[in-house]
């Protein structure tokens, strides 16, 4: 059998704790032939340094802060090899993780394949394994997709030519650009495959939930948008593009209820508008609501019992 060879990517800004921690995971993989290939985003810390360590395991390439779609491209582009992983900077990968997947590719035929995941960290508002393994979608996975993005980043190896004709990462999908560009992939006709296994490692930060999230709703209902704009050859009905549209709004109040119940309120309200019969967002309504009228911050929800994807994996 002919070596399985396979880039993986590293975009890292400011991550000298955790580099050192998440090249090891890389360098542990058993069965494949790696390139790792870090992408320092404008770095001021002492990053640099710490990757110098790795010696030339590792290729180092530095950007001007430009964001981690930017920096992926830039490590695409200069990848040796004809499939690619990508790895965020905080994150880890079981020893295992790249062969499977390779093994998985062979097998199915798949362009992109994905694993589970496991959270680790501060799990006080997420569930540990991010999604049921008997409901991860695979092969045409366009609608599943377009109810939210299940896939973690750090999961999913692509061939690169098929990143490549996709146009790889859009950069001005700052925070939504791997949802965007699968979507694009599946939309295409790229088939992807699943292993159920949670083989990556994904850091949770006490921090997670404290990004702007009225602009990320905006990223997530322009990412959507465009998706429902261009599905390809796939038939997207009333019903789907209004359950599609109700979830993203349900995603975004659930991101949202612990800093601004309200807002989130507002959310749930339009999500309801969109479809009546999701149980789980009556639900995270009435806990809104019981929240605002009692003044009590309850407990936040975990990740298991937000909106669901087709299929009934938890997004």
């Amino acid at each position: 059998m002919a070596t399985r060879k396979i880039s993986v990517i590293i975009p890292v800004y400011n991550a000298e704790r955790y580099i050192s921690e998440t090249i090891e995971s890389v360098l542990n993989q058993t069965g494949c032939e790696l390139e790792i290939i870090v992408v320092d985003d404008g770095s001021t810390d002492t990053t640099q340094q710490v990757v110098a360590l790795f010696g030339d395991r590792v290729r180092y390439l530095q950007q001007q802060n430009a964001g981690p779609a930017a920096a992926r491209n830039l490590g695409v582009s200069v990848a040796r090899h004809d499939w690619i992983a990508f790895l965020d900077a905080d994150d880890l990968w079981a020893p295992d993780k790249l062969q499977r997947q390779l093994e998985m590719a062979e097998s199915t035929g798949a362009s992109v394949v994905y694993t589970n995941t496991r959270n680790f960290g501060d799990l006080n508002c997420v569930a540990e394994l991010r999604m049921s393994p008997q409901n991860m979608p695979a092969g045409d996975v366009f609608a599943a997709l377009l109810m939210d993005n299940f896939m973690t980043l750090s999961s999913v190896t692509i061939r690169k030519d098929a990143f490549l004709q996709a146009g790889g990462f859009r950069e001005r999908y700052f925070g939504t650009e791997d949802w965007d560009l699968w979507l694009r992939l599946a939309a295409s006709g790229v088939r992807f495959a699943a292993v159920p296994e949670a083989l990556t490692l994904y850091r949770w930060h006490s921090t997670s939930l404290s990004k702007n999230h009225r602009r990320m709703k905006m990223l997530r209902e322009e990412t959507l948008r465009a998706a429902l704009a261009a599905p390809g050859t796939h038939t997207v009905t009333v019903g789907l593009r209004r359950r599609a549209v109700a979830n993203m709004l349900a995603t975004s109040a659930w991101f949202i209820e612990q800093a601004e119940p309200g807002q989130a309120l507002g959310w749930y309200l339009s999500a309801l508008l969109q479809w009546p019969l999701k149980l789980q967002v009556w639900k995270s309504m009435v806990k809104v609501v019981l929240r605002l009228i009692s003044g009590f911050c309850s407990e936040p929800v975990a990740i298991a019992a937000q909106p669901e994807v087709a299929g009934g994996a938890a997004i």
